[in-house]
């Protein structure tokens, strides 16, 4: 997919990823750094995964970035 695209959509979503970033740092802790870049990752994965005829862009960015987050923590505690 094309840079420009990531980047448009990102901004629309960038409030999205941080929150959900920000809520997993304050809950669980870690390096807010390594967080930062593993919820960039996700939007980025979700982004060329998304479909259109079966989410909004929001939901699956929510979805993607949440669960790699949350693999995360369970990467470290393992």
């Amino acid at each position: 997919m094309d840079q420009q695209i990531n980047t448009a959509r990102f901004e629309q979503v960038e409030r999205l990823v941080y929150q959900l970033m920000w809520k997993h740092h304050k809950r669980h802790g870690g390096d807010y750094q390594e967080l930062k870049s593993t919820a960039h990752e996700a939007f980025m994965d979700a982004v060329s995964t998304w479909d259109p005829a079966r989410s909004k862009l929001t939901t699956w960015v929510y979805f993607i970035v949440r669960q790699r987050l949350r693999s995360t923590l369970r990467f470290q505690h393992h």
